[in-house]
């Protein structure tokens, strides 16, 4: 979507007026694109799983659901048919990059009674890539502009979110928005997505002027901007390929449906790298599956409500998995902004967590003043668990460790995932699993590494190895990085 201006999008009404009116134009849905659970509700789970066993294509329904004249004799939409008929990967690729979404627009649209066409704008606008910005500063699989977010009342963006990224605010604040767009127009959703691409205004003057002149005020007679021109035939033709793909030669891809993905909510923060791994899922995939978070981490839990995207088939195992590592629970993720002359190395100093950590849970290339890096901290309350970290301190073995906490060398080494040639570092942070009065807690700003195995782990220079090999070899100390 792209923007004139703000005053031009307003045309002639005011924002005030905007705002009063659309409380009445907007249908609210009970659900959202992507549906939440609470993993401290099993049925729920189930009933998604359940779900799942839905045979049926979404285009079925999709196309139960179309409302608009697709225009198919049009010159115009018949150039954007041929053009999708000598690139039919492009519809595959593109459905497939909009898969895990499709089901939940069009399930949203159908509720609000809108036409289920709109489902598919957001591949026009931006290939169904939530990642996507145009030069102008549209973000999102809808392509919102600042002033439209905030118009429509999606969420502030901070440090940690960018609520345009974010599925389900963004869909919410677009459908919103054109839902606004069809009431201006008295119900032509033609001219509803020309102004959602050019601006209310801008159609709308169009429109003045036409009737000025004596001349027809429709879509196809306005003199409208070149790529407003082009943007509606384009998804009308979409739309046309879809209704009847065999009458065009096209294949279309198998989109299920049932939804794919759902939202788990959080109690905690949790970095994604950590998450994916619970989740067996790569990070890749998972910061895809989440692009509302702009950070490795999911924001701090007093800022708001927050949710995980997952696939509905790896809920379960993310669970279990949550369950057998409680200290993750006891992790929260701080910001620190990086000073003059700063270096990684003390940068772990400062905040007590090793290079190694700070690379994993950073996109660290080179240092630079005022940019903001995450690092783990520990959240341990007294009493409040039976499994507590301790860090290493200069001469420091397992027997003695053990003695201190009055368990055995043994319990340590299974409880760590460490053998009798497993070396110990200074700063270290090994999981110790006792009656909470036996000792007492570590200090509240130790810092809490989970990592792929039980054991948690920070080091001044490299995670701890679970094999002497392994640990001479990741023992050789970091370049300096200094800040420019």
């Amino acid at each position: 979507m792209k923007f004139n201006s703000f005053t031009c999008r307003l045309g002639i009404l005011s924002l005030s007026l905007l705002i009063s009116g659309c409380s009445s134009i907007i249908k609210p849905s009970s659900h959202q694109v992507i549906d939440t659970v609470s993993l401290n509700k099993p049925e729920q789970i189930a009933n998604l799983a359940q779900q799942a066993q839905n045979s049926a294509s979404l285009w079925d329904v999709m196309r139960s659901g179309f409302a608009l004249d697709h225009s198919e004799d049009n010159p115009q939409v018949q150039a954007y048919i041929k053009m999708y008929q000598n690139y039919p990967s492009y519809i595959q690729d593109i459905t497939l990059q909009g898969e895990p979404y499709l089901y939940g627009i069009v399930k949203i649209l159908q509720e609000r009674d809108m036409p289920t066409e709109l489902a598919l704008l957001p591949i026009i606008e931006s290939g169904y890539r939530p990642l996507a910005k145009s030069s102008a500063g549209a973000v999102g699989i809808w392509q919102l502009m600042p002033g439209t977010a905030k118009r429509f009342n999606l969420s502030s963006d901070n440090w940690w979110f960018q609520g345009r990224q974010n599925i389900n605010q963004s869909t919410d604040a677009a459908l919103n928005y054109l839902a606004y767009l069809n009431s201006y127009f008295n119900g032509n959703w033609i001219l509803a997505l020309a102004a959602y691409n050019s601006g209310e205004g801008t159609v709308k003057m169009a429109m003045n002027y036409n009737a000025s002149q004596g001349l027809p005020t429709d879509f196809w007679s306005l003199n409208l901007p070149k790529q407003t021109r082009n943007y509606v035939p384009q998804l009308l033709a979409l739309a046309a390929i879809i209704e009847n793909p065999s009458k065009y030669g096209i294949s279309l891809p198998d989109v299920p449906n049932h939804p794919l993905i759902a939202n788990v909510l959080l109690s905690k923060q949790i970095s994604l790298r950590d998450a994916a791994r619970l989740a067996q899922i790569s990070q890749s995939q998972l910061i895809a599956l989440n692009p509302g978070y702009t950070q490795l981490a999911t924001p701090p839990s007093n800022t708001g409500t927050y949710y995980l995207t997952l696939p509905i088939d790896k809920i379960a195992v993310f669970e279990q998995n949550l369950q057998n590592e409680p200290l993750i629970d006891q992790t929260e993720w701080k910001r620190y902004i990086v000073k003059r002359h700063d270096t990684l190395e003390s940068i772990s100093q400062t905040t007590g967590v090793s290079t190694a950590t700070l690379r994993q849970y950073n996109r660290i290339g080179h240092l630079r003043r005022g940019q903001s890096l995450i690092y783990p901290v520990y959240t341990y309350a007294p009493g409040s668990s039976k499994t507590k970290i301790y860090r290493i301190k200069p001469g420091d073995t397992l027997s003695k460790i053990a003695h201190k906490f009055n368990v055995s060398v043994q319990d340590l080494q299974q409880w760590n995932k460490l053998n009798s040639q497993s070396k110990l570092y200074i700063g270290e942070i090994i999981s110790v699993r006792t009656p909470a009065s036996v000792a007492a807690a570590p200090s509240s700003n130790a810092s809490v590494v989970p990592t792929s195995s039980s054991k948690v782990t920070t080091k001044t220079s490299q995670s701890v190895s679970a094999t002497a090999k392994r640990s001479s070899a990741q023992s050789k100390p970091n370049k300096t990085e200094k800040t420019s």
